[in-house]
């Protein structure tokens, strides 16, 4: 597999890699120990500006390319080419920080999953953006769709939804959105708790759909999931782009909540990767489920 984005306080093998091209061009005198430590990051910056790269001492597809430890093959990748950079250039606000830390575990997760076509890229980081703000797991807030304000039981709007498996006075409050992708109502916890590797019954614990690597498996579940009405939309040739946007947003939303910034975070996002808009929403860039 092609290494992947390493930043401060990665480890393991790709590491290794970095620090061994780093050395033998002569810009990391540490040991090859496999820690993305400070004296890596600083190795990683001082080849940068060497390089007339962007010295922010993330090692992602371009310095690794600059490197030579990433061919062209691999840079073809979506979930590859996912860098910091790229990521933040999508998701205008979101601190740096956050996409440091999560963005791991949502390329583990997509790569796991098979979901590495660009048009399931694109959506997933198009669908955090929307949902979280910020490229972290938040907790769904309250407001006028979910409680009769401005004194109303919070979340009071929920706790007899039947759409959603609820069964009464607090459920509203327990199984409320949380999450890259906002998994709300007994049922979704109930059903995608089940598909998590290794399953648990995530109902009886739902305030861990904030746990990073657990709300990016929920991300990528619920995109597997809904990957038949995503190729649906792909595959219409009655659609325009932004009419392929919208009906995408609303398999998770319900609505167009927030559809000016996801389409915008899309387009964004499939020019930094050298894609058309209506390329981007081609059909033949789904991978079957």
């Amino acid at each position: 597999m092609p290494i992947g984005t390493l930043f401060l306080g990665a480890i393991g093998k790709d590491v290794e890699l970095l620090q061994q091209a780093l050395f033998e061009k002569k810009f990391y005198a540490g040991l090859i120990d496999g820690s993305f430590g400070a004296t890596t990051e600083q190795a990683v910056i001082a080849f940068q500006r060497s390089a007339e790269l962007k010295p922010d001492g993330v090692a992602g597809p371009v310095t690794l390319r600059a490197l030579g430890l990433l061919g062209d093959d691999a840079a073809a990748d979506p979930v590859t080419r996912l860098s910091v950079d790229l990521v933040s250039q999508m998701c205008v606000g979101a601190p740096l920080q956050n996409i440091r830390e999560h963005l791991p575990n949502i390329q583990r997760s997509l790569i796991a999953r098979g979901l590495q076509a660009p048009s399931t890229v694109l959506m997933a980081i198009a669908t955090i953006h929307v949902e979280s703000g910020q490229f972290k797991p938040v907790p769904e807030g309250v407001s006028q769709f979910n409680t009769v304000l401005p004194n109303g039981p919070h979340f009071a709007k929920y706790d007899n939804r039947k759409d959603l498996g609820n069964l009464g006075p607090d459920d509203g409050q327990q199984f409320r959105g949380r999450g890259f992708v906002q998994l709300t109502g007994r049922a979704n916890y109930q059903r995608f708790g089940s598909l998590l590797t290794p399953p648990f019954k995530l109902e009886d614990a739902p305030e861990r759909a904030l746990e990073s690597a657990i709300a990016a498996d929920l991300l990528s579940l619920y995109l597997k999931a809904n990957s038949s009405r995503i190729k649906a939309v792909l595959t219409s040739d009655a659609m325009a782009p932004m009419d392929k946007l919208a009906a995408l947003r609303r398999i998770v939303n319900g609505g167009l909540h927030g559809f000016d910034a996801f389409a915008k975070s899309w387009a964004t996002g499939a020019g930094l990767m050298g894609l058309s808009l209506a390329d981007s929403l081609k059909a033949a860039a789904l991978q079957p489920a």
